[in-house]
Protein backbone atom coordinates (compact mmCIF):
# COMPACT_ATOMS: atom_id res chain seq x y z
CA UNK A 1 0.00 0.00 0.00
CA UNK A 2 1.27 3.36 -0.89
CA UNK A 3 2.49 5.70 1.91
CA UNK A 4 2.08 9.40 2.62
CA UNK A 5 5.45 10.12 3.26
CA UNK A 6 6.31 8.51 -0.02
CA UNK A 7 4.77 11.41 -2.06
CA UNK A 8 5.69 15.25 -2.69
CA UNK A 9 5.38 17.27 0.17
CA UNK A 10 2.56 19.74 -1.14
CA UNK A 11 -0.02 16.47 -1.73
CA UNK A 12 1.16 15.27 2.01
CA UNK A 13 0.31 19.19 3.42
CA UNK A 14 -3.16 18.74 1.28
CA UNK A 15 -3.59 15.41 2.56
CA UNK A 16 -2.81 16.58 6.25
CA UNK A 17 -5.03 19.15 6.11
CA UNK A 18 -8.02 17.17 4.50
CA UNK A 19 -7.36 14.76 7.51
CA UNK A 20 -7.65 17.55 10.20
CA UNK A 21 -10.13 19.54 8.48
CA UNK A 22 -12.58 15.64 8.36
CA UNK A 23 -11.23 15.48 12.28
CA UNK A 24 -11.40 18.66 13.94
CA UNK A 25 -14.93 18.56 14.38
CA UNK A 26 -14.70 15.52 16.82
CA UNK A 27 -11.85 16.31 18.35
CA UNK A 28 -11.84 19.60 21.43
CA UNK A 29 -12.90 21.60 19.08
CA UNK A 30 -16.39 20.51 17.75
CA UNK A 31 -16.76 22.31 14.26
CA UNK A 32 -14.00 23.06 11.58
CA UNK A 33 -12.10 25.97 12.39
CA UNK A 34 -11.23 28.48 9.52
CA UNK A 35 -6.91 28.77 8.92
CA UNK A 36 -7.23 32.74 8.37
CA UNK A 37 -6.09 35.43 10.93
CA UNK A 38 -10.05 35.68 12.20
CA UNK A 39 -9.33 39.56 11.98
CA UNK A 40 -13.39 39.79 11.53
CA UNK A 41 -14.08 42.69 14.53
CA UNK A 42 -11.36 44.78 13.48
CA UNK A 43 -12.74 48.05 13.11
CA UNK A 44 -11.06 50.61 15.26
CA UNK A 45 -7.44 49.61 15.52
CA UNK A 46 -5.29 46.90 13.39
CA UNK A 47 -7.82 47.34 10.71
CA UNK A 48 -5.09 47.09 8.31
CA UNK A 49 -5.32 43.03 8.70
CA UNK A 50 -8.71 43.50 7.60
CA UNK A 51 -7.64 45.22 4.38
CA UNK A 52 -4.52 46.54 3.89
CA UNK A 53 -6.33 50.09 2.65
CA UNK A 54 -7.57 51.05 5.93
CA UNK A 55 -4.23 52.16 7.15
CA UNK A 56 -4.96 55.24 5.10
CA UNK A 57 -8.18 56.15 7.02
CA UNK A 58 -7.53 54.30 10.55
CA UNK A 59 -5.73 54.46 13.65
CA UNK A 60 -4.75 58.29 12.83
CA UNK A 61 -2.81 59.82 12.52
CA UNK A 62 0.13 56.99 13.98
CA UNK A 63 -0.35 54.84 16.60
CA UNK A 64 0.76 51.50 18.44
CA UNK A 65 -1.55 49.34 19.06
CA UNK A 66 -1.87 45.76 20.43
CA UNK A 67 -4.72 43.14 19.39
CA UNK A 68 -5.62 39.75 21.17
CA UNK A 69 -7.74 37.63 20.14
CA UNK A 70 -8.51 34.30 22.78
CA UNK A 71 -11.10 31.46 20.52
CA UNK A 72 -13.51 29.97 22.98
CA UNK A 73 -11.83 31.79 25.98
CA UNK A 74 -9.42 29.23 26.53
CA UNK A 75 -6.17 30.88 26.47
CA UNK A 76 -3.81 28.15 26.48
CA UNK A 77 -5.33 25.29 24.27
CA UNK A 78 -7.73 27.24 21.69
CA UNK A 79 -6.67 28.58 18.38
CA UNK A 80 -5.47 32.19 19.31
CA UNK A 81 -3.67 35.40 17.47
CA UNK A 82 -1.85 38.08 18.76
CA UNK A 83 -1.13 41.23 16.76
CA UNK A 84 1.48 43.81 17.71
CA UNK A 85 1.18 46.88 14.84
CA UNK A 86 2.50 50.03 14.54
CA UNK A 87 0.65 51.88 11.95
CA UNK A 88 1.69 55.87 10.14
CA UNK A 89 0.32 57.72 7.46
CA UNK A 90 3.31 59.39 5.60
CA UNK A 91 1.13 61.42 3.65
CA UNK A 92 -2.54 62.49 2.26
CA UNK A 93 -1.67 59.74 -0.54
CA UNK A 94 0.04 56.78 1.26
CA UNK A 95 0.52 54.82 4.79
CA UNK A 96 2.25 52.20 5.89
CA UNK A 97 2.66 49.91 9.08
CA UNK A 98 4.75 47.47 10.72
CA UNK A 99 3.82 44.41 13.24
CA UNK A 100 4.64 41.12 14.88
CA UNK A 101 2.21 38.33 15.13
CA UNK A 102 1.55 34.63 16.42
CA UNK A 103 -1.36 32.94 15.12
CA UNK A 104 -2.58 29.41 15.79
CA UNK A 105 -4.59 27.83 13.38
CA UNK A 106 -5.31 24.25 15.57
CA UNK A 107 -2.92 22.96 13.82
CA UNK A 108 0.03 25.22 13.09
CA UNK A 109 2.00 27.67 15.25
CA UNK A 110 2.89 30.12 13.15
CA UNK A 111 4.97 33.33 14.53
CA UNK A 112 6.48 35.85 11.70
CA UNK A 113 6.03 39.60 11.18
CA UNK A 114 3.68 41.66 8.43
CA UNK A 115 4.66 45.49 6.46
CA UNK A 116 1.70 47.21 4.90
CA UNK A 117 1.81 49.68 2.57
CA UNK A 118 -1.36 51.66 0.81
CA UNK A 119 -1.79 54.61 -1.26
CA UNK A 120 -4.74 56.65 -2.81
CA UNK A 121 -5.78 59.03 -5.52
CA UNK A 122 -8.30 61.21 -6.31
CA UNK A 123 -10.19 60.19 -9.44
CA UNK A 124 -12.98 62.84 -9.39
CA UNK A 125 -14.56 65.17 -7.10
CA UNK A 126 -15.62 62.57 -4.10
CA UNK A 127 -14.18 59.79 -6.50
CA UNK A 128 -11.14 58.06 -5.13
CA UNK A 129 -9.40 54.85 -5.71
CA UNK A 130 -6.75 52.79 -3.28
CA UNK A 131 -4.53 49.93 -3.13
CA UNK A 132 -2.67 48.39 -0.51
CA UNK A 133 -0.64 45.36 0.46
CA UNK A 134 0.29 43.46 3.47
CA UNK A 135 3.40 40.83 3.19
CA UNK A 136 3.84 38.15 5.95
CA UNK A 137 6.77 36.47 6.75
CA UNK A 138 6.34 34.03 9.13
CA UNK A 139 7.64 30.68 10.92
CA UNK A 140 5.23 27.65 10.74
CA UNK A 141 5.22 24.76 13.15
CA UNK A 142 3.07 21.91 13.69
CA UNK A 143 0.85 23.27 16.96
CA UNK A 144 -0.69 19.84 17.79
CA UNK A 145 1.96 17.32 18.90
CA UNK A 146 -1.01 14.66 18.63
CA UNK A 147 -0.76 13.89 14.93
CA UNK A 148 2.76 13.00 15.54
CA UNK A 149 1.19 9.55 16.98
CA UNK A 150 -0.40 8.55 13.37
CA UNK A 151 2.67 6.09 10.83
CA UNK A 152 0.34 7.76 7.99
CA UNK A 153 1.12 11.24 8.12
CA UNK A 154 4.66 13.24 7.58
CA UNK A 155 7.31 13.91 9.97
CA UNK A 156 6.89 17.34 11.83
CA UNK A 157 10.27 18.39 10.34
CA UNK A 158 8.61 17.89 6.90
CA UNK A 159 6.03 20.52 8.16
CA UNK A 160 8.25 23.47 9.94
CA UNK A 161 8.26 25.98 6.99
CA UNK A 162 9.46 29.33 6.35
CA UNK A 163 6.19 30.96 4.79
CA UNK A 164 6.36 34.13 2.72
CA UNK A 165 2.51 35.33 2.03
CA UNK A 166 1.56 38.23 0.16
CA UNK A 167 -2.35 39.80 0.66
CA UNK A 168 -3.45 42.50 -2.09
CA UNK A 169 -6.66 44.99 -1.36
CA UNK A 170 -8.18 47.77 -3.07
CA UNK A 171 -11.18 49.88 -2.69
CA UNK A 172 -13.18 52.58 -4.59
CA UNK A 173 -15.18 55.19 -2.73
CA UNK A 174 -17.91 57.30 -3.45
CA UNK A 175 -18.52 60.28 -0.81
CA UNK A 176 -19.52 57.91 2.33
CA UNK A 177 -19.71 54.86 0.28
CA UNK A 178 -16.88 52.74 0.01
CA UNK A 179 -16.52 49.27 -1.85
CA UNK A 180 -13.36 47.18 -1.92
CA UNK A 181 -12.06 43.38 -2.39
CA UNK A 182 -8.90 41.88 -0.53
CA UNK A 183 -7.29 38.53 -1.69
CA UNK A 184 -5.53 37.13 1.59
CA UNK A 185 -3.17 35.06 0.00
CA UNK A 186 -2.15 35.68 -3.19
CA UNK A 187 0.79 34.24 -2.92
CA UNK A 188 1.77 31.57 -0.15
CA UNK A 189 5.51 30.49 -0.92
CA UNK A 190 6.92 27.64 0.56
CA UNK A 191 10.79 28.06 1.15
CA UNK A 192 11.65 24.78 2.53
CA UNK A 193 9.32 23.43 -0.32
CA UNK A 194 9.94 25.59 -2.94
CA UNK A 195 6.12 25.80 -4.20
CA UNK A 196 3.46 28.13 -3.69
CA UNK A 197 0.89 26.63 -1.27
CA UNK A 198 -2.27 28.30 -2.28
CA UNK A 199 -2.03 27.67 -5.84
CA UNK A 200 -2.78 23.81 -4.38
CA UNK A 201 -5.30 25.01 -1.65
CA UNK A 202 -6.96 27.63 -3.26
CA UNK A 203 -7.46 31.32 -2.48
CA UNK A 204 -9.58 33.31 0.51
CA UNK A 205 -11.44 36.13 -0.69
CA UNK A 206 -12.45 38.95 0.82
CA UNK A 207 -15.34 41.86 -0.17
CA UNK A 208 -17.11 44.78 1.80
CA UNK A 209 -19.37 47.31 1.10
CA UNK A 210 -19.48 50.02 3.62
CA UNK A 211 -21.34 53.65 4.80
CA UNK A 212 -19.91 55.79 6.78
CA UNK A 213 -21.69 59.23 8.42
CA UNK A 214 -20.90 61.86 10.44
CA UNK A 215 -22.31 62.03 14.05
CA UNK A 216 -22.51 65.17 16.39
CA UNK A 217 -20.95 63.99 19.28
CA UNK A 218 -17.63 65.56 21.61
CA UNK A 219 -17.32 67.90 18.41
CA UNK A 220 -14.65 70.01 20.27
CA UNK A 221 -12.69 67.33 20.83
CA UNK A 222 -12.42 66.24 17.07
CA UNK A 223 -14.97 64.24 14.57
CA UNK A 224 -17.36 61.77 15.94
CA UNK A 225 -18.64 58.88 12.96
CA UNK A 226 -21.07 55.59 12.80
CA UNK A 227 -19.98 53.47 10.21
CA UNK A 228 -21.46 50.18 9.06
CA UNK A 229 -19.36 46.96 6.94
CA UNK A 230 -21.33 44.21 5.42
CA UNK A 231 -18.68 41.56 4.18
CA UNK A 232 -17.94 38.17 2.53
CA UNK A 233 -15.36 35.53 2.65
CA UNK A 234 -14.51 32.76 0.77
CA UNK A 235 -12.55 30.48 2.15
CA UNK A 236 -11.36 27.18 0.14
CA UNK A 237 -12.52 24.12 1.95
CA UNK A 238 -14.93 25.56 4.23
CA UNK A 239 -18.21 27.54 3.89
CA UNK A 240 -18.44 31.30 3.02
CA UNK A 241 -18.35 33.63 5.60
CA UNK A 242 -21.02 36.91 5.23
CA UNK A 243 -21.10 39.43 8.23
CA UNK A 244 -22.08 42.77 9.01
CA UNK A 245 -19.86 45.51 11.65
CA UNK A 246 -21.39 48.62 13.06
CA UNK A 247 -18.88 51.24 14.41
CA UNK A 248 -19.23 54.12 16.36
CA UNK A 249 -16.56 56.21 16.86
CA UNK A 250 -16.23 59.57 19.09
CA UNK A 251 -12.91 61.41 20.74
CA UNK A 252 -14.04 60.07 24.15
CA UNK A 253 -15.30 56.23 22.74
CA UNK A 254 -15.53 53.51 20.58
CA UNK A 255 -18.30 50.69 20.37
CA UNK A 256 -19.25 47.93 17.89
CA UNK A 257 -21.46 45.29 17.02
CA UNK A 258 -21.20 43.06 14.81
CA UNK A 259 -22.55 39.13 13.27
CA UNK A 260 -20.40 36.75 11.54
CA UNK A 261 -22.80 33.69 10.19
CA UNK A 262 -19.84 31.31 11.39
CA UNK A 263 -18.13 32.87 14.65
CA UNK A 264 -21.77 34.35 15.84
CA UNK A 265 -22.50 37.69 17.33
CA UNK A 266 -20.00 40.33 18.85
CA UNK A 267 -19.70 43.53 21.07
CA UNK A 268 -17.25 45.80 22.16
CA UNK A 269 -16.65 48.99 23.59
CA UNK A 270 -13.19 51.24 24.05
CA UNK A 271 -12.72 54.19 25.71
CA UNK A 272 -9.45 57.15 25.12
CA UNK A 273 -7.63 58.52 27.65
CA UNK A 274 -5.81 62.25 27.41
CA UNK A 275 -6.66 61.12 23.62
CA UNK A 276 -3.70 59.13 23.82
CA UNK A 277 -4.27 56.10 25.20
CA UNK A 278 -6.97 53.51 24.02
CA UNK A 279 -8.72 50.32 25.98
CA UNK A 280 -11.34 48.24 24.76
CA UNK A 281 -12.94 44.50 24.71
CA UNK A 282 -15.13 42.79 22.49
CA UNK A 283 -17.14 39.44 23.48
CA UNK A 284 -18.62 37.18 20.91
CA UNK A 285 -20.94 34.59 21.28
CA UNK A 286 -21.45 31.99 18.95
CA UNK A 287 -24.53 31.02 17.44
CA UNK A 288 -24.79 28.01 15.63
CA UNK A 289 -25.55 24.97 17.06
CA UNK A 290 -22.66 23.25 17.15
CA UNK A 291 -20.74 26.10 18.71
CA UNK A 292 -23.43 27.28 20.74
CA UNK A 293 -21.57 24.72 23.78
CA UNK A 294 -18.55 26.67 23.30
CA UNK A 295 -16.95 29.39 25.72
CA UNK A 296 -17.78 33.08 24.41
CA UNK A 297 -14.69 34.48 22.70
CA UNK A 298 -12.81 37.32 23.93
CA UNK A 299 -10.64 40.25 22.57
CA UNK A 300 -8.58 42.58 24.02
CA UNK A 301 -7.21 45.92 22.02
CA UNK A 302 -4.90 48.80 23.20
CA UNK A 303 -3.07 51.25 21.34
CA UNK A 304 -1.15 54.66 21.99
CA UNK A 305 -1.58 57.06 19.24
CA UNK A 306 0.67 60.12 18.83
CA UNK A 307 -1.13 62.64 17.18
CA UNK A 308 -5.03 63.87 17.23
CA UNK A 309 -7.67 62.38 15.47
CA UNK A 310 -8.70 63.15 11.88
CA UNK A 311 -8.98 63.11 8.33
CA UNK A 312 -5.58 63.80 6.49
CA UNK A 313 -7.31 66.97 4.83
CA UNK A 314 -8.47 67.88 8.31
CA UNK A 315 -5.60 67.67 9.98
CA UNK A 316 -3.52 69.86 6.98
CA UNK A 317 -6.41 72.13 7.65
CA UNK A 318 -5.62 72.52 11.41
CA UNK A 319 -1.71 72.84 10.73
CA UNK A 320 -2.48 76.37 8.46
CA UNK A 321 -4.61 77.70 10.97
CA UNK A 322 -1.80 78.09 13.40
CA UNK A 323 0.31 79.90 11.26
CA UNK A 324 -2.63 82.68 10.32
CA UNK A 325 -3.20 85.63 11.82
CA UNK A 326 -6.45 85.90 14.22
CA UNK A 327 -8.07 89.03 12.27
CA UNK A 328 -10.20 91.91 14.65
CA UNK A 329 -13.32 90.98 13.88
CA UNK A 330 -12.94 86.99 14.69
CA UNK A 331 -11.69 88.17 18.69
CA UNK A 332 -14.56 90.23 18.96
CA UNK A 333 -17.08 87.50 17.63
CA UNK A 334 -15.09 85.38 20.16
CA UNK A 335 -15.92 87.56 22.68
CA UNK A 336 -19.23 87.73 22.04
CA UNK A 337 -19.35 83.84 21.87
CA UNK A 338 -17.81 83.54 25.35
CA UNK A 339 -20.30 86.08 26.99
CA UNK A 340 -23.24 84.44 25.45
CA UNK A 341 -21.49 80.95 26.84
CA UNK A 342 -20.98 82.52 30.29
CA UNK A 343 -25.03 83.96 30.24
CA UNK A 344 -25.91 80.46 29.47
CA UNK A 345 -23.52 78.83 32.05
CA UNK A 346 -25.26 80.89 34.74
CA UNK A 347 -28.86 80.57 34.06
CA UNK A 348 -28.01 76.65 33.64
CA UNK A 349 -26.54 76.88 37.19
CA UNK A 350 -29.27 78.79 38.82
CA UNK A 351 -31.60 75.93 37.10
CA UNK A 352 -29.85 73.21 38.71
CA UNK A 353 -29.73 74.89 42.12
CA UNK A 354 -33.37 74.93 41.81
CA UNK A 355 -33.59 71.43 40.56
CA UNK A 356 -31.38 70.53 43.70
CA UNK A 357 -33.75 72.21 46.35
CA UNK A 358 -36.83 69.97 44.87
CA UNK A 359 -35.02 67.00 45.00
CA UNK A 360 -34.07 67.19 48.51
CA UNK A 361 -37.57 67.85 49.66
CA UNK A 362 -38.70 64.67 47.80
CA UNK A 363 -36.32 62.66 49.09
CA UNK A 364 -36.71 63.89 52.20
CA UNK A 365 -40.37 62.58 52.21
CA UNK A 366 -39.84 59.20 50.17
CA UNK A 367 -36.62 58.13 52.52
CA UNK A 368 -38.65 56.40 55.49
CA UNK A 369 -40.75 54.30 52.19
CA UNK A 370 -37.19 53.58 50.40
CA UNK A 371 -36.03 52.28 53.72
CA UNK A 372 -39.02 49.90 53.96
CA UNK A 373 -38.56 48.91 50.20
CA UNK A 374 -34.72 48.21 50.82
CA UNK A 375 -35.74 46.17 53.63
CA UNK A 376 -38.49 44.03 51.67
CA UNK A 377 -35.83 43.72 48.73
CA UNK A 378 -33.61 42.29 51.53
CA UNK A 379 -35.57 39.86 52.59
CA UNK A 380 -37.25 38.79 49.67
CA UNK A 381 -33.15 37.83 48.65
CA UNK A 382 -32.67 35.96 51.69
CA UNK A 383 -35.81 33.92 51.08
CA UNK A 384 -34.37 33.01 47.03
CA UNK A 385 -30.76 32.40 48.57
CA UNK A 386 -32.66 29.91 51.07
CA UNK A 387 -34.53 28.07 48.03
CA UNK A 388 -32.15 27.66 45.85
CA UNK A 389 -29.81 26.01 48.86
CA UNK A 390 -32.23 23.89 49.86
CA UNK A 391 -32.97 22.69 46.24
CA UNK A 392 -29.08 22.09 45.49
CA UNK A 393 -28.98 20.17 48.61
CA UNK A 394 -31.76 17.88 48.34
CA UNK A 395 -30.26 17.36 44.78
CA UNK A 396 -27.05 16.47 46.24
CA UNK A 397 -28.86 13.99 48.49
CA UNK A 398 -30.51 12.83 45.82
CA UNK A 399 -27.27 12.06 43.46
CA UNK A 400 -25.46 10.49 46.10
CA UNK A 401 -28.50 7.86 46.88
CA UNK A 402 -28.52 7.28 42.81
CA UNK A 403 -24.90 6.54 42.60
CA UNK A 404 -24.64 4.15 46.14
CA UNK A 405 -27.78 2.45 44.40
CA UNK A 406 -25.53 1.74 41.11
CA UNK A 407 -22.85 0.68 42.71
CA UNK A 408 -24.34 -1.95 45.29
CA UNK A 409 -26.09 -2.93 41.20
CA UNK A 410 -22.92 -3.52 39.65
CA UNK A 411 -21.47 -5.44 42.60
CA UNK A 412 -24.54 -7.68 42.77
CA UNK A 413 -24.36 -8.17 39.00
CA UNK A 414 -20.31 -8.70 39.10
CA UNK A 415 -20.84 -11.41 41.60
CA UNK A 416 -23.63 -13.06 39.65
CA UNK A 417 -21.12 -13.43 36.49
CA UNK A 418 -18.66 -16.39 36.05
CA UNK A 419 -15.47 -14.34 36.90
CA UNK A 420 -13.01 -14.83 33.87
CA UNK A 421 -9.03 -15.11 35.46
CA UNK A 422 -6.34 -13.56 32.39
CA UNK A 423 -3.39 -14.70 31.62
CA UNK A 424 0.00 -13.17 32.62
CA UNK A 425 0.75 -10.85 30.21
CA UNK A 426 -3.11 -10.85 28.81
CA UNK A 427 -4.66 -7.58 27.88
CA UNK A 428 -8.12 -7.85 28.89
CA UNK A 429 -11.22 -5.73 30.12
CA UNK A 430 -14.69 -6.67 31.48
CA UNK A 431 -17.67 -4.28 31.69
CA UNK A 432 -21.09 -5.16 33.24
CA UNK A 433 -24.46 -3.57 31.88
CA UNK A 434 -23.18 -1.22 28.93
CA UNK A 435 -25.65 0.14 27.57
CA UNK A 436 -26.25 -0.65 23.78
CA UNK A 437 -23.07 -3.27 23.77
CA UNK A 438 -24.51 -7.40 23.23
CA UNK A 439 -22.75 -9.36 26.10
CA UNK A 440 -20.04 -11.43 24.49
CA UNK A 441 -16.09 -11.68 23.78
CA UNK A 442 -14.87 -9.30 21.32
CA UNK A 443 -11.39 -9.20 20.00
CA UNK A 444 -10.76 -6.22 19.45
CA UNK A 445 -8.04 -4.18 17.05
CA UNK A 446 -7.94 -0.45 18.01
CA UNK A 447 -9.56 1.80 20.60
CA UNK A 448 -10.26 5.41 19.24
CA UNK A 449 -11.29 8.58 20.83
CA UNK A 450 -11.02 11.23 17.86
CA UNK A 451 -13.37 10.27 14.69
CA UNK A 452 -10.96 11.19 11.62
CA UNK A 453 -8.74 8.41 12.64
CA UNK A 454 -11.58 6.03 13.46
CA UNK A 455 -13.02 6.52 9.72
CA UNK A 456 -9.25 6.03 8.62
CA UNK A 457 -8.67 2.24 10.26
CA UNK A 458 -12.19 1.15 9.73
CA UNK A 459 -11.26 2.04 5.97
CA UNK A 460 -7.65 0.59 6.10
CA UNK A 461 -9.10 -2.70 7.90
CA UNK A 462 -12.41 -2.65 4.81
CA UNK A 463 -9.39 -2.13 1.92
CA UNK A 464 -7.39 -5.40 3.40
CA UNK A 465 -10.62 -7.35 2.80
CA UNK A 466 -11.87 -7.90 6.52
CA UNK A 467 -15.12 -6.46 7.78
CA UNK A 468 -14.72 -4.46 10.94
CA UNK A 469 -17.41 -3.78 13.19
CA UNK A 470 -17.31 -1.12 15.93
CA UNK A 471 -19.34 0.04 18.81
CA UNK A 472 -19.68 3.14 21.50
CA UNK A 473 -18.87 3.44 24.75
CA UNK A 474 -21.21 6.04 26.10
CA UNK A 475 -19.24 6.36 29.06
CA UNK A 476 -15.69 6.47 27.62
CA UNK A 477 -16.34 8.42 25.31
CA UNK A 478 -14.59 5.72 22.33
CA UNK A 479 -15.40 3.83 19.41
CA UNK A 480 -14.06 0.10 19.71
CA UNK A 481 -12.89 -1.71 16.63
CA UNK A 482 -13.78 -5.57 16.68
CA UNK A 483 -12.77 -8.43 13.88
CA UNK A 484 -14.90 -10.95 15.83
CA UNK A 485 -17.08 -11.69 18.28
CA UNK A 486 -17.23 -14.85 20.47
CA UNK A 487 -19.42 -16.84 23.30
CA UNK A 488 -16.68 -18.37 24.95
CA UNK A 489 -13.36 -17.11 26.67
CA UNK A 490 -11.56 -20.10 24.79
CA UNK A 491 -12.84 -19.45 21.32
CA UNK A 492 -11.92 -15.47 21.88
CA UNK A 493 -8.33 -16.57 22.83
CA UNK A 494 -8.09 -19.46 20.63
CA UNK A 495 -9.16 -16.39 17.20
CA UNK A 496 -6.67 -14.40 19.25
CA UNK A 497 -3.55 -16.54 19.32
CA UNK A 498 -4.39 -17.38 15.20
CA UNK A 499 -4.27 -13.89 14.28
CA UNK A 500 -7.94 -14.83 12.64
CA UNK A 501 -5.93 -17.63 11.18
CA UNK A 502 -3.04 -15.24 9.89
CA UNK A 503 -5.47 -13.04 7.94
CA UNK A 504 -4.61 -9.58 10.75
CA UNK A 505 -0.92 -9.20 11.25
CA UNK A 506 -1.88 -6.08 14.13
CA UNK A 507 -2.16 -6.89 17.92
CA UNK A 508 -5.26 -8.06 19.23
CA UNK A 509 -6.85 -8.06 22.87
CA UNK A 510 -10.14 -9.39 24.44
CA UNK A 511 -13.52 -7.29 25.59
CA UNK A 512 -16.14 -9.12 27.46
CA UNK A 513 -19.52 -7.68 27.93
CA UNK A 514 -21.75 -9.10 30.68
CA UNK A 515 -25.22 -8.71 31.94
CA UNK A 516 -27.03 -9.08 35.10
Amino acid sequence: MLRVRNLGFCHRYIILLGIWIAGFAANAQDTELPVDFRQHNLTEYNSSLFSPVFSLDRNQPQSLAFWSRWQWQLVDEDPTTFLLNYSRRVNNAMAGGIGVFQHNTGLFLNRGGVLNYAFTTQLAPEFSFAAGLNVFGYQRELADDSFLNDPNLPDAEELDAFILQVAPGVRFQYGPVSLGMTMENLLQFNFNAGNNEAGDAGNIYLGFLGYQMPIRMFEQFGESYLQHTIYFKSLPGFDNQVGITSLLTTPKFWAQLGFNNFYGASGGLGIRISNKFSLGALIEYGTQDDLQDRDPTFELVTAFNFGPRGKPEEDEIRELEKDEPILETEIEQQEQEDEKQRLEEEASMAKLEKEKELKKEQDSITAAQKIQEERQAQEYRQRKLDSIAEAKKLDEQKAKTQRLQDSVRRANAARKQTPVAPRKGEKYEEVVNEIGIAPGYYLIANVFGTKRYFDAFMKTLNQRGLSPKSFYRESKKYNYVYLAKFNTMEEARQARDSQLNGTYKGDLWIFRMVRE
